[in-house]
């Protein structure tokens, strides 16, 4: 698993609150689902304190190598934060059931984009790009099963 981001970094709260600031909100050149909700203030919280919020951290990510500077460190602001009231809680990341989760919501996406444009992947799939022509990746789909989703949810709402 490569953990890399590509973004902006930012010194403090503020900035990063900043940074989504400008990075959020509805764009028109967007994909279809792109959020249109406006955009929250993200630095209304400042200065309310951490007490009684829930925070959850791993030290590894699921067992990748971390170096033990790294995980000190974290574990020290992990204490810094419960010291100020925050519920610190270790989460036992498990990458194998998140995977599974990412794939079940693609997959659920998917289907919902291709189904406002129905007509269109039935009658016309010789004419559309290759991703939508190659129907052993579409397919597969629409097989969604409620059962399928409804775990997905599950292993979703213990990490958030």
């Amino acid at each position: 698993m490569n953990n890399a981001t590509s973004g902006p970094l930012t010194r403090t709260v503020r900035d990063a609150g900043e940074a989504l600031k400008i990075l959020s909100g509805y764009d028109p050149t967007g994909e279809y689902g792109t959020i249109t909700d406006d955009v929250p203030d993200y630095l209304s919280a400042l200065g309310k304190g951490v007490k009684d919020l829930r925070i959850g951290w791993t030290p590894d990510m699921g067992g990748n190598p971390v170096d033990p500077e790294v995980i000190q460190g974290a574990e020290n602001a992990a204490k810094v934060f419960e010291e100020l009231g925050a519920k610190v809680e270790t989460v036992d990341f498990k990458p194998a059931a998140y995977t599974e989760v990412f794939w079940t919501f693609f997959d659920y996406f998917t289907v919902k984009g291709l189904d406002a444009a129905r007509d269109d992947f039935d009658n016309h799939r010789d004419e559309m790009t290759d991703y939508f022509g190659l129907i052993w990746i579409v397919q597969p789909r629409f097989q969604l099963s409620v059962c399928g989703i409804s775990s997905a949810i599950s292993v979703h709402t213990v990490i958030t």
